[in-house]
């Protein structure tokens, strides 16, 4: 595994995905309780939330596809919002919402 640290984050996906990422991620960030309600109200059939913390390893290896999969076609009835734990409300959202750990991706 030593020698996957030193790749960039994207150096793993296949040429196909990374033609994918010059598109530009439909993932939406949330910093407080009002943009969370917000997204909660939202009239898409399912809403996805993935919980980061800047500085982890795992996150920074998720993240990547997770924008990825926002901008899938299949994916036009699904909002994609990103909770970053270190950013305004983040870690008390992620409290009310039980999150444990990341990174913690939840579908309402």
């Amino acid at each position: 595994r030593s020698h996957l640290r030193n790749r960039p984050l994207n150096s793993s996906l296949s040429a196909c995905d990374k033609g994918r990422m010059t598109t530009t991620s439909r993932v939406k960030l949330i910093t407080t309780y009002n943009q969370f309600e917000l997204a909660m109200s939202d009239s898409n059939s399912v809403v996805a939330i993935l919980y980061t913390v800047p500085g982890c390893p795992h996150c920074n290896r998720f993240l990547p596809s997770f924008n990825s999969l926002s901008i899938e076609s299949g994916c036009a009835n699904v909002s994609f919002y990103n909770v970053n734990l270190m950013s305004g409300d983040g870690m008390g959202i992620a409290r009310r919402n039980a999150v444990s750990g990341v990174p913690h991706t939840a579908f309402y």
